[in-house]
């Protein structure tokens, strides 16, 4: 039973909270364009049924994990997440493994640790933390992309667009760097458990 309640927490923080996100950017970007009025906004939503409504929103949130996932294997690949400071390079020699080494092994090593472990409830918050601030990422990015496409369409309500593109620019740095944090966090307690059980 405590597995079922960790994968759903971890579903809700990956999965559900960017969507929404990606939701509220999104249609934001559409309420400013048209400078408040949401009659003509491409859905209304008090028009539209639940369910239409409902699958719309799942469609976001999954869609947001996915390109959250390929978002984390790029960043991955080109070690965008950052390195240890140059201080602690040399000490990274004598260790077994570094950051990007140490997350290629998570999921094996997580998966032979057994429920009852405390370290396992650590490295699944620490695993549901950087997927959530990796695809809140994706968010901020369609909300920007959306917002320049429709200053791009003219008409509307450019000046409050530009400075919503601006928020948008300055949550996605802010958010880099806390994911940034955050796959450093998940690298050093990952270390710290493959150490204790090696």
């Amino acid at each position: 039973m405590g597995s079922i309640i960790g994968l759903s927490l971890w579903i809700a923080l990956a999965t559900v909270i960017p969507g929404m996100v990606t939701i509220a950017v999104v249609w934001l970007a559409f309420v400013i364009a048209n400078g408040g009025d949401l009659s003509t906004l491409p859905i209304n939503f008090d028009q539209t049924s639940d369910w239409i409504v409902t699958s719309i929103a799942v469609t976001v949130m999954v869609m947001t994990q996915a390109l959250g996932i390929i978002l984390e294997k790029m960043m991955i690949q080109w070690k965008w997440y950052g390195t240890r400071k140059k201080e602690e390079l040399a000490k990274m020699d004598s260790e077994p493994m570094g950051w990007y080494d140490a997350y290629k092994k998570l999921y094996p090593q997580l998966a032979r640790l057994k429920e009852s472990d405390d370290a396992k409830g650590h490295l699944e918050r620490a695993i549901a933390q950087f997927f959530m601030t990796n695809n809140t990422l994706v968010s901020f990015s369609v909300g920007l992309v959306t917002s320049v496409i429709l200053l791009g369409q003219g008409p509307g309500n450019p000046v409050g667009l530009w400075w919503y593109a601006g928020a948008l620019v300055l949550c996605l740095a802010v958010t880099y760097r806390v994911a940034v944090s955050r796959f450093r966090i998940l690298g050093e307690s990952f270390l710290a458990v493959y150490q204790e059980q090696s």
